[in-house]
């Protein structure tokens, strides 16, 4: 998805929505897994009732990860 869509693609909103791609899922229930994802607003922190979370694509951790 973010391969394919890098000219495009700066960032990322999520919820919790099961109808969403499992990629996207997963970065909602485990960020901790994609470094190059930089969390830049989570509406729980702002006690918002609806939780949704926006990061931002960070293309040279992304670039690193993919040359591993």
């Amino acid at each position: 998805m973010i391969l394919n869509s890098r000219e495009d693609l700066t960032h990322l909103i999520v919820d919790n929505d099961p109808s969403l791609p499992k990629f996207l899922q997963d970065v909602y229930f485990h960020e901790e897994r994609y470094n190059y994802l930089n969390k830049i607003f989570d509406s729980k922190e702002q006690n918002f009732n609806y939780h949704v979370k926006v990061y931002e694509i960070d293309y040279e951790k992304f670039d690193f990860k993919i040359k591993k």
